[in-house]
């Protein structure tokens, strides 16, 4: 087979191993979580089973007289194991159960577990992956071309092939055929590769040639002792690569939408990087020169080029915030892209040179030997400086520090190189020791936000996030996570708190324990312990606790009471091992697109809500009006109902929100009224509710918008959000663009339940009818206003506050009316 040939093989290779790789993380985040160790666990599992791979396989190839025969058999294996992994992904989730229950303690023992469950599932294909490099490294040495060439070219090749992967499978597979299916795929693609080297192998003439000597003429050094600055070498580049993969995916989470379609684009960047930078590696390790010193020189100028772009992306440029106001979801993507080339790319590309340069330098003996140590440790460097990166340096020192330190790490290999090349400066360890203080101090403390004209209040670089709240001029407090709101002291922000725990607890009969998800300000939280039970809150991010602090008017100090309990965990996992169960559960993600908050909206995760309830519990959700598609709205229902059978879909019609609150019951929604006024009347939970006009009974009975057949007929026939096809997770990316809350809200309303039919003990229906009455009156305000028709709004105002003339909340609609659009109320009354 012709060499282009052979590279057509690698390039395949490289698609279905990245494809693969995807897929396999994502089955282990579905199942383990995404919080920071469980993330970690799964990143070491891969890296130590492909680091693995590559140790056992290289001194194989050496042995082996037709290089392309182990490469096809490689590559047959990963096929069949691929087949085999879901049946392990599928024994798994049991299993995770009940070792996580019986084993973990503590941080330390759920990521030993996490590790050990992730390693039993991926060790065999991720070994054939690892075993795969230094074999491609032996049919490089076997051709006809220079090694630098043919394994620079060949690892270039294999990574633009993984490059292909990724745009393929982060924004088009997944998102159309779902997980299953690009699985299929990656088979595919694995098979042919495997035939096709079966093939080539059979007319390819034996290598003959002794495995133990240098190859001639190259003018490279001898001895094994000069093999170990190359595994340190190795293992730095590994380190630092994956280091500031961490870095730039959190300062990118701060500035861009932080989406799956976002995280997509990073790896495809850093790829391509890795792929440019392996094709100039084959040129600069021509025959003859001093490699040494070009892989100095490459250092050096990766050093010079992350202080550069990191030093430049300080805040958002005033091109990317022009797009980001004035744009479409294209215009995002197309500048969340430029973004990331112009952060990324050059970095990228000179840490792509490194590995094949270091493959090539002090030949001694077996290459294939040799490339597999190489591999082996850079592959278990990556994890290292990925885990070390975002599980200490980060938390500990920020952002800007772990910066430093692995800039440090480049200059360090830098110098180390320098020293062996031919002609080695006396002064270097001076020089790079200046530069690095220059780079030290260059790189000072600096806060990563995109909000503009508010005052900071706390800022800290956790985990897995950036956790900030700021204060607006005219007083109002947010919580922002990524830069991404998801609580706040705003009217709207209150209501949203606030109701996701009353409403769920006063439709249960007698509740005794809730679990929410996610802390935000601790409002919510603080408001379910107000009903007397306890209350468990499981946040992924410990900052977000801290920043909490700031919100003490409204959460009271609830992180200290004795009803509550943080459990800071991933969400799934929490569901998939708690011992509790839960009379209701609420999940309240302000963001769908937002990094992993997708899969919360998914059946699978809706089934582990529904597995955790009580016999009469109640699941509740927060569901965005704004943002989203009135068919991607139908899909988010869709999904939920067909796991809660008895749903209904309620809006706080008090104000002109965006957001809707879906509720679960066990059985066909029925409301006592005198059971419902008497649970209302408390002082502490009537003074509460009072705070955002919702303390009257019928005023809150009639935030009813839709339940029963109506919602059926509403929903229709159509596609479901699962864990294999999460669709929401890419139709919600540029949310931002989109104001829909009219359109849903108008879709909602033409099938709107009678609310009278779900009441049970109703002493009166005249101020039942009234209240109905007053309610559409107030949707169909919210209509107008979010159509900017302020005049059309204020008269539907004042026909309901005609209706409930001493009702605070239709005072407060006309009020803020009449001074969005200043005239004659009367007059538009009587009009």
């Amino acid at each position: 087979m012709r060499w282009t040939g052979i590279c057509f093989l690698f390039f395949l290779s490289g698609f279905s191993a990245l494809v693969n790789e995807i897929l396999w993380q994502r089955h282990l985040c579905l199942i383990l979580g995404v919080s920071t160790p469980a993330a970690s666990a799964v990143l070491a599992a891969f890296m130590l089973g492909i680091a693995g791979g590559a140790f056992i396989f290289g001194p194989i190839a050496d042995r082996c007289a037709h290089p392309l025969r182990i490469y096809g058999l490689l590559e047959g294996g990963v096929a069949l194991a691929a087949l085999a992994v879901p049946m392990g992904f599928v024994a798994l989730e049991p299993l995770y159960r009940r070792m996580h229950t019986e084993w973990a303690a503590g941080l330390s023992g759920s990521m030993m577990l996490d590790l050990g469950l992730a390693l039993a599932v991926l060790l065999v294909p991720t070994l054939l992956i690892g075993g795969t490099l230094p074999v491609m490294g032996r049919i490089a040495e076997a051709s006809d071309r220079p090694l630098s060439a043919a394994f620079g070219g060949a690892y270039g090749i294999n990574t633009l092939g993984g490059v292909f992967g990724s745009i393929t499978c982060g924004f088009l597979l997944i998102r159309s055929i779902g997980m299953e299916k690009t699985q299929w795929i990656a088979i595919i693609a694995n098979v042919a590769v495997a035939l096709l080297a079966l093939l080539a192998s059979r007319t390819a003439p034996r290598n003959e040639q002794s495995l133990q000597a240098a190859r001639p003429g190259s003018g490279m050094a001898r001895g094994p002792d000069k093999t170990y600055p190359l595994l340190m070498l190795a293992g730095l580049t590994g380190a630092t690569t994956f280091g500031f993969e961490v870095i730039w995916n959190r300062i990118l989470a701060v500035f861009t939408s932080s989406s799956a379609v976002t995280f997509a684009l990073v790896l495809t960047t850093v790829l391509l990087g890795l792929t440019i930078g392996g094709g100039l590696a084959s040129r600069l390790g021509a025959r003859g020169a001093d490699v040494w010193k070009r892989f100095c020189t490459c250092q050096y100028l990766l050093a010079a080029a992350i202080i550069a772009s990191t030093w430049w992306l300080q805040s958002a440029p005033p091109w990317f915030d022009r797009a980001c106001a004035s744009g479409s979801a294209r215009q995002l993507f197309a500048s969340e892209l430029a973004l990331a080339v112009c952060l990324i790319l050059l970095p990228a590309t000179l840490m792509g040179v490194g590995f094949p340069l270091l493959a090539t330098l002090e030949r001694t003996s077996a290459f294939g030997r040799r490339v597999g140590r190489l591999y082996a440790v850079n592959t278990i460097a990556c994890a290292l400086g990925a885990v070390i990166t975002g599980f200490v340096l980060i938390p500990a020192l920020g952002i800007r520090a772990a910066i430093g330190i692995l800039t440090a790490g480049i200059l360090a290999s830098g110098m180390t190189s320098r020293i062996r090349s031919a002609t080695p400066r006396q002064p270097i360890l001076t020089n790079t020791i200046l530069l690095g203080l220059v780079c030290w101090t260059s790189l000072t403390n600096h806060h990563y936000q995109k909000a503009t004209g508010t005052d900071l209040l706390f800022y800290r670089e956790g985990n897995s996030a950036t956790v900030s709240v700021r204060r607006d001029p005219i007083g109002r407090k947010w919580l922002l996570v990524d830069g991404q709101p998801v609580a706040g002291t705003g009217r709207t922000a209150q209501i949203d708190q606030k109701m996701l725990a009353h409403l769920p607890l006063l439709l249960h009969p007698a509740p005794h324990r809730a679990l929410t998800v996610g802390l935000g300000s601790g409002s919510t939280s603080y408001a379910m312990t107000l009903h007397g039970i306890d209350v468990d809150c499981v946040e992924i991010e410990r900052a977000v606790s801290a920043a909490a602090g700031e919100f003490t008017s409204e959460n009271h100090g609830v992180l200290n009471s004795p009803r509550f309990r943080l459990i800071v965990d991933d969400a799934r996992s929490w569901l998939r091992v708690s011992p509790e169960r839960y009379d209701a559960i609420v999940t309240d993600c302000t963001n769908i697109q937002y990094k992993s908050n997708g899969d919360l909206y998914t059946v699978e995760y809706f089934g582990l809500m529904k597995e955790r309830l009580a016999p009469r519990g109640v699941a509740a959700a927060w569901v965005p009006a704004d943002g989203i598609d009135e068919a991607d709205l139908q899909t988010l229902l869709r999904s939920f109902a067909t796991v809660f059978p008895h749903t209904s879909i309620w809006f706080m019609n008090t104000l002109a929100t965006d957001f809707l609150i879906v509720v679960g019951t066990p059985r066909e929604l029925s409301i006592d009224m005198r059971s419902l006024a008497l649970r209302m009347a408390p002082p502490h939970i009537r003074d509460d509710l009072e705070a955002i006009h919702l303390d009257d009974p019928w005023r809150l009975v009639n935030t009813l918008l839709i339940s029963g057949q109506d919602l059926h007929s509403y929903l229709g026939r159509g596609p479901v959000n699962t864990d294999d096809r999460p669709i929401l997770s890419y139709s919600t990316y540029g949310a931002g663009f989109r104001q829909t809350v009219a359109r849903n809200l108008t879709g909602l309303l033409a099938h709107r339940s009678a609310v009278q039919t779900y009441l049970l003990d109703a002493p009166d229906v005249e101020p039942l009818l009234r209240h109905y009455a007053a309610s559409n009156e107030a949707i169909l305000g919210h209509i107008a206003h979010h159509l900017g028709d302020e005049r059309g709004a204020l008269a539907h105002y004042l026909r309901g506050a005609q209706l409930l003339s001493t009702d605070a909340a239709f005072k407060e609609l006309v009020f803020t009316a009449v001074a969005q659009e200043p005239m004659d109320a009367v007059a538009l009354h009587r009009n």
